[in-house]
């Protein structure tokens, strides 16, 4: 599984392709931007499915503030992307 990340990793288009395919899975309205209810909606279903407690309002909240860079209000396909390499270099670190 590393050597398939690594190689999503150093080709920019794949990288994308996943971003968008995790994005659609989070912008469910289909606005081209998650907005925080999606937002919370997406933690509390990833929590639930590991079995973990679901995320406070202060929780999603901190990680709106964190992924919504340019303070807009959403989190944009480009943001979101930042939050998905993230995920995927700590996979294989």
């Amino acid at each position: 599984m590393a050597d398939e990340i690594k190689a999503i990793l150093a080709d920019q288009g794949k990288l994308m392709e996943v971003c968008r395919a995790a994005f659609a899975a989070v912008d469910t309205d289909g606005s081209g931007s998650i907005c925080a209810k999606e937002l919370m909606n997406a933690m509390t279903n990833m929590s639930n499915e590991a079995g973990i407690n679901p995320p406070t309002q202060e929780q999603c909240d901190e990680a709106m503030k964190a992924l919504d860079t340019n303070q807009d209000g959403s989190i944009s396909i480009e943001e979101f992307s930042t939050l998905v390499r993230a995920i995927l270099e700590a996979i294989i670190a």
